[in-house]
């Protein structure tokens, strides 16, 4: 393709140097250039990468702000760091607000220090667009963040820790989630006792993986280019051959 953006372009030239006398056509060809050679790197630049927050900030193109008591505490512990809900033995919760909204399956939420030991029990329960969401078990990865015990999936579709000794790690990613979400609450429930926290990161794609639909432009499709090329090389051929043929 750039080959032919080259040949393209030189041959646009040299329309352009024959038609040096007819300022209209010298504009339309120069213009015609431009559009060839601008309009892929256009639309290349449209990508969407991966945002990882757990604070109020700027990350790629996405905006976040927070709101909720549970808000503006950090712990780094199990391999990440993330707001740390329930770090004084309380309900709490962190709302995550998302500008622009981003794909709803892109997002996952990395947990660490879940726990339920000698009775200290906490829970996790999510909302994205203001609704709970019921985490199936398509959605739990317990294999990352790695160490400490697998997330349980409790009958309302929050995340619970069965007894144990050690801390409970693990990834959701919200399938099912809508299209379209521009916050997500985490609710931090505690049970029974007092347990000492979880720490939570929150990571979604900072641009919709589908892209609104653009207004439609006429263009040519690759053949067309190619065709266009050949009938440019041409006609710069030919003007140079009219060149050498009224200096000799």
């Amino acid at each position: 393709m750039d080959n032919l953006i080259c040949a393209i372009r030189i041959g646009l030239r040299r329309v352009a140097e024959t038609c040096g006398k007819r300022p209209l056509l010298r504009r339309l060809a120069v213009r015609s250039a431009l559009v060839v050679v601008t309009l892929p790197g256009m639309l290349a630049n449209v990508h969407a990468a991966q945002q990882c927050f757990f604070q109020a900030g700027t990350y790629g193109a996405l905006t976040v702000t927070t709101t909720g008591p549970g808000c503006g505490t950090s712990l780094t512990f199990g391999g990440i760091t993330g707001v740390w809900l329930g770090d004084t033995n309380v309900t709490e919760n962190c709302q995550f607000n998302l500008s622009p909204a981003v794909t709803g399956n892109t997002i996952s939420v990395a947990m660490t220090a879940h726990s339920c030991i000698g009775g200290n029990c906490e829970e996790a329960r999510f909302s994205l667009n203001g609704a709970h969401y019921a985490v199936q078990p398509a959605d739990l990865d317990n294999t990352t963040p790695t160490g400490g015990q697998p997330l349980i999936i409790n009958g309302a579709g929050d995340i619970d820790m069965a007894p144990g000794t050690d801390d409970g790690r693990g990834t959701i990613t919200f399938h099912s989630a809508p299209a379209s979400v521009n916050s997500i609450n985490i609710n931090h429930v505690i049970l029974s006792g007092s347990p000492n926290g979880t720490i939570y990161r929150v990571c979604a794609n900072d641009a919709p993986q589908a892209p609104p639909t653009p207004t439609v432009i006429p263009t040519l499709t690759e053949w067309g280019l190619y065709a266009l090329g050949l009938l440019l090389l041409l006609a710069g051929a030919y003007a140079l051959r009219r060149r050498f043929r009224f200096r000799a």
